[in-house]
């Protein structure tokens, strides 16, 4: 698909195509989206959403609720978000995590 494009439009595609890669692996994906459109919202009311300003972007966030419903594939929208900051509030973020 992106063998004859040319750079620019190789990366304006980008996001579409890693935002569909992401939904082809959780395992809800109805749940996925009302738990990301959540968390995207709680981080834009606190200031914390913006990749310019240091902060975790979009596709960060989207990843981070896509491996929270990798783990919990059978809990609903309201369970994923409960779940979420559990899981990252625990989390050790100064160290580092095979990718």
């Amino acid at each position: 698909l992106l063998k004859n494009m040319n750079d620019a439009s190789a990366r304006s595609i980008n996001g579409c195509r890693v935002a569909d890669m992401i939904l082809s692996l959780v395992p809800n994906p109805a749940a996925y989206k009302d738990t990301l459109r959540f968390i995207k919202v709680w981080a834009k009311n606190r200031g914390i959403y913006s990749n310019v300003l240091g902060f975790f972007g979009g596709i960060t966030w989207a990843i981070l609720v896509a491996r929270t419903c990798q783990l919990y594939p059978n809990y609903c929208a309201s369970q994923l978000v409960a779940r979420f900051f559990w899981m990252y509030t625990r989390w050790k973020w100064g160290s580092s995590c095979p990718v």
